[in-house]
């Protein structure tokens, strides 16, 4: 299929644009809040906390908000998992925290035992724009040999501390 008329890619790339608005929404909520305590010293506290939570939801264009999904089987669930919580207006979540316990079948789930997982999908970004993605069916057949948008994930040069180590870790590694 020539690019960009993959629907599921144009679907996939849609809801990265739908999360990154959110997460500037998440963003400017925060920023519009004010600290008030009880005393001068309380006061601060809260400033400080209100500049971590701003520093936590700052967004950078350059690195994926998410790396995989999860669609569990006899249900409607799609889980996006990434390196933050994102939530639309009502709350909802949008993108999942790869640390919280409701990524861990990301990691785990196999054939032999998918945790409920039908499919497990794993997305290619280059600069942040959403390439590619490589499904991989749990409920079904051998095991796959290593896939080769996490071998391209694991060989592409990386900047900073580690940034989005997340996106390289293999589901036997936990």
């Amino acid at each position: 299929m020539p690019e960009g008329t993959d629907p599921q890619l144009s679907l996939e790339r849609d809801h990265l644009s739908t999360s990154r608005r959110q997460l500037a929404r998440m963003r400017a909520k925060v920023a519009s809040l004010e600290a008030h305590g009880g005393d001068a010293i309380s006061t601060e506290y809260l400033k400080a906390a209100l500049w971590q939570r701003m520093q936590a939801l700052e967004d950078d264009p350059e690195i994926p908000l998410f790396f995989g999904r999860l669609d569990y089987g006899g249900t409607a669930e799609r889980l996006h998992i990434g390196r933050r919580h994102v939530t639309d207006e009502s709350g909802d979540p949008m993108v999942i925290d790869w640390r919280a316990g409701i990524s861990r079948p990301f990691y785990r789930a196999s054939k032999a035992e998918p945790m409920g997982v039908e499919l497990r999908r794993r997305f290619g970004f280059s600069h942040g724009a959403l390439t590619a993605y490589e499904d991989e069916h749990l409920s079904a057949g051998e095991e796959q040999v290593v896939s080769p948008i996490l071998e391209s994930e694991i060989e592409r040069p990386r900047v900073g501390p580690m940034r989005d180590i997340v996106a390289t870790i293999q589901p036997d590694q936990d």
